[in-house]
């Protein structure tokens, strides 16, 4: 049997921000910015350097204040914690009220061209050091949805839609991609990825702590999913289901029936 054999390239995120042929100014730029020129990298990182870390109500308020003119668009009421990290803030939509608790990531690198990489939904809270984004997908989440602490929902290539009043508790993970592995002689992370299509989770889902759906996957509305369930097909409407992987096991009925 053959074994792998490295050869220093690594998934093309490792090659991108290890590409010496770049300034190391460029690949951060690349990486967090998202916008090429001199003025838009001292605006993010003065206001990121000032604002990002400072505590209480004045760094609530000057956030609010300040940080507008990174994001395409940015709601009214917004709160954004401390330590929150932005990646290409200017491809991300954030709706009214929304609420941001602190060190979490909102990454809009997203697909390739303009407009929105990210939507968040007006009323949406987002818990501490919840991970929302990806590196060349597009996101979509609807109003009213709350995501537990720890959480990831990562768009790797595909689409991901969360309709409104999505309930996510703590540590789910929704997204992803998976990698060719079918050779030997070269490690899995340089065989490349492949998708399966794009990830929907419709209105009013609730996923228990430790959840995992995968891409291409679609779960009907008003359904529930246990804890620590691999959701890897497709869940009907008002379903409970539960497992590794995750199985119908039994459906919803409205009590005033």
């Amino acid at each position: 049997m053959s074994t792998s054999q490295a050869t220093g390239r690594g998934t093309s995120f490792q090659k991108q921000i290890t590409d010496e042929s770049a300034s190391p100014q460029k690949r951060y730029q690349d990486l967090f910015v998202g916008r090429e020129g001199l003025m838009p990298l001292l605006r993010y990182e003065l206001l990121t350097m000032l604002l990002s870390g400072l505590h209480g109500a004045l760094g609530l308020w000057a956030r609010k204040r300040f940080y507008r003119g990174l994001f395409l668009r940015m709601g009214r009421g917004v709160v954004l914690g401390r330590d929150v990290l932005l990646r290409h803030p200017h491809r991300i939509e954030l709706g009214d009220n929304i609420l941001v608790d602190d060190g979490c990531t909102l990454d809009g690198r997203g697909k390739e061209g303009g407009g929105a990489a990210l939507i968040v939904g007006s009323g949406t809270i987002v818990s501490r050091n919840t991970i929302l984004g990806g590196k060349d997908g597009f996101m979509q989440i609807g109003q009213h949805c709350n995501f537990g602490v720890d959480c990831l929902v990562y768009s790797s290539r595909g689409k991901i839609v969360i309709e409104d009043y999505g309930l996510f508790g703590a540590r789910c993970y929704i997204g992803g991609g998976r990698y060719h592995h079918q050779r030997l002689d070269i490690p899995i992370m340089e065989q490349g990825q492949y998708f399966r299509g794009e990830l929907v989770i419709e209105r009013n889902c609730w996923f228990g702590a430790y959840a995992v759906v995968l891409d291409g996957v679609r779960i009907g509305h008003d359904s529930i999913i246990g804890a620590g369930a691999v959701v890897t097909k497709d869940i009907p409407p008002c379903s409970i289901a539960a497992g590794v992987p995750a199985r119908v096991i039994r459906k919803r009925m409205d009590s005033r029936e």
